[in-house]
């Protein structure tokens, strides 16, 4: 395979080299056709034959793009008119750096998107461009460095990374791996997109969490090498009975049905969302996803707002424990934190019935994604993942439960430094959806609720993915963002990952750096003989 960005962009060049001369000889057809007529009536001939060749041209390379490549999805369902959006995703940032106004876009959602999309293409990664720090910036966090105590720790830290996280206290052990693909439901996803997930996943050695759609043969199709989470919620698709209570029959069934299944999660509320539950509309509902699911066709999916298998946290622990012994997994839990005072009554009844811990809490925060959701409700009823994270952790602590229950998070965590910031403020593991969606070739069009509007094969088109090329890019995209990981946290000092998790002390607020903005302050500290990077070092 090509490099990323000399693959990514060779067909683009193609394609605008072919439509510009295209466009060239249609314009000169017309121009010389007129001139032709006009005038030399011996060569009036040539004009027709010029337009047929460019018309010839034009529809041999449509043909290509739908038929016989099999790189690009966006290609194969919109032909030729996908070039134009290529292009624009192409010069815009050179629009932005030369033409009309400095690159704003550094560590937003899109510029990360595509960085997400070259690793998946194979590119290094490297970068000709500014830091990107802002001085200004008040609040973020930056990590310490450290440039004369430290040795290169690079090998011992991949291997921690590769080690992963040991899960299971009461006998059900599993070494979980540090990165894994959040929860996505077949049918949300199409099953070209949930099979290159699990190839992918199961090529780079990552844990797939079959999202709350139930789990199916797709979610397998890595072989024995797959890592899978089978993933309820309040629908329990795939484990309820004929009303749409949970089945717990059933759950051990799929459980023995598919050895590949090392987890179960049990999904209280998602961070996009949360008091909401999972969404899909009944034009997506073919009749696999509806045997699968155990729904009918003629209405829409809908997850009820809360579990009718326990109630509160009491119920929730007792649950828990019950689902362990009958299954013999480890058992997660996925929330997003809407209340502190509800996990702290969660922390409580744990110690209260220590059998019923889970494994690990999925902390999803309030800046995660979903398929389908009233605007009203992104982002309103969860904290975000920052202070999430460091809620789930300090209670945790305060109740002597940390070393027995793990913390994973989960929320726009896609990148090496999102990794290790969420693992210096209480994470043990990451899990993330929104870079395996961008290694499977999502553009974020918005469109994953909407039947035959997605233009990337990951929600709807399925035909047009193509397995084998996707799958080998989400193995790409999740080898390198553990190499870079280790590149990123290497400079700390630390030889393994699991001393990262919980020092919030290895970052420290950008609002320091404000030191060096000599204000009259400073400067009076100055000329009285103190110095002004004595605060600093007091922090």
């Amino acid at each position: 395979m090509a490099s990323g960005k000399g693959e990514r962009y060779r067909m683009l060049k193609l394609h605008i080299l072919v439509l510009a001369i295209a466009w060239s000889l249609t314009l000169l057809t017309l121009i010389g056709s007129a001139i032709v007529y006009q005038s030399l009536e011996p060569f009036r001939f040539m004009g027709p034959i010029l337009f047929s060749g460019h018309l010839v041209g034009m529809f041999a390379f449509e043909i290509y793009c739908r038929f016989c490549q099999r790189q690009h999805t966006i290609y194969r369902l919109y032909g030729q008119l996908a070039s134009y959006r290529e292009f624009k995703e192409w010069a815009k940032p050179k629009e932005l750096d030369y033409n009309t106004e400095p690159d704003k876009r550094i560590g937003t959602s899109r510029r990360a998107q595509e960085s997400v999309q070259a690793s998946a293409h194979g590119d290094s990664g490297l970068e000709s461009h500014r830091s990107g720090l802002d001085p200004d910036r008040v609040g973020a966090l930056m990590r310490r460095t450290q440039t004369l105590r430290r040795v290169d720790n690079r090998i011992p830290l991949h291997a921690s990374i590769l080690r992963g996280v040991r899960l299971g206290v009461y006998g059900v052990v599993h070494d979980r791996p540090l990165v894994g693909v959040s929860g996505m439901a077949l049918g949300t996803l199409t099953r070209q997109a949930v099979s290159a997930l699990s190839i992918g996943g199961a090529e780079a050695g990552v844990i797939v969490n079959t999202g709350e759609g139930g789990v199916a043969t797709y979610h397998v199709e890595g072989g024995d090498a797959c890592q899978v989470e089978l993933q309820f919620g309040t629908g329990y698709f795939g484990c309820r009975t004929l009303v749409g209570g949970f089945d717990l029959e059933k759950l051990v069934a799929l459980v023995a049905r598919f050895p590949q299944i090392v987890s179960i999660q049990i999904k209280g509320s998602q961070g996009a969302k949360a008091g909401h539950g999972g969404f899909l509309p009944r034009e997506k509902i073919e009749p696999e996803y509806a045997q699968i699911r155990g729904i009918p066709m003629d209405r829409d999916c809908e997850s009820p707002p809360v579990h009718s298998a326990f109630v509160g946290p009491e119920g929730l622990v007792r649950f828990i424990a019950c689902i362990r012994k009958a299954t013999g997994k480890p058992i997660t839990f996925k929330m997003a934190i809407g209340s502190v005072t509800e996990f702290d009554e969660l922390c409580q009844a744990i110690v209260a019935f220590p059998e019923g811990a889970p494994d690990a809490i999925q902390i999803d925060g309030g800046e995660g994604g979903t398929g389908a959701a009233y605007m009203e409700v992104f982002g309103q009823a969860a904290l975000p993942l920052n202070d999430a994270i460091q809620v789930a952790d300090l209670l945790l602590r305060r109740y002597n439960l940390r070393d027995r229950v793990k913390l994973i998070g989960s929320g726009q965590v896609f990148q090496a430094d999102h990794i290790a910031r969420v693992m210096a403020l209480g994470a043990d593991a990451v899990m993330t959806a929104r870079g395996a969606k961008y290694a499977l070739g999502c553009v974020a069009a918005g469109a994953c609720h909407k039947p035959g509007e997605c233009p990337s094969g990951v929600a709807n088109h399925g035909e047009a993915l193509d397995v084998s090329v996707r799958s080998k890019y989400i193995a790409n995209y999740y080898r390198r963002l553990i190499d870079r990981l280790v590149i990123f946290v290497e400079p700390m000092g630390l030889n393994d990952i699991a001393h990262l998790v919980g020092t919030r002390t290895q970052f420290m607020e950008m609002r320091q750096v404000k030191i060096w903005r000599m204000s009259d302050v400073h400067m009076r500290m100055a000329l009285e003989g103190a110095n002004p990077v004595d605060s600093l070092l007091a922090t």
